[in-house]
């Protein structure tokens, strides 16, 4: 999947390098799922206690 960002999310994303791996990992885990299923709140309140 190619993703096309804008400055915009670049500057939003700009912390990812500044964080552990499987913070990140976890990120783009949840990323994948919503754009394939839509919003689930429940995966956000999860990851929020990562």
């Amino acid at each position: 999947m190619l993703l096309d960002l804008s400055e915009e999310h670049k500057e939003h994303l700009a912390f990812l390098p500044q964080v552990d791996g499987a913070v990140v990992a976890e990120f783009g885990r949840i990323a994948v799922e919503f754009l394939r299923r839509g919003a689930n709140p429940k995966v956000y309140e999860g990851a929020a206690n990562f």
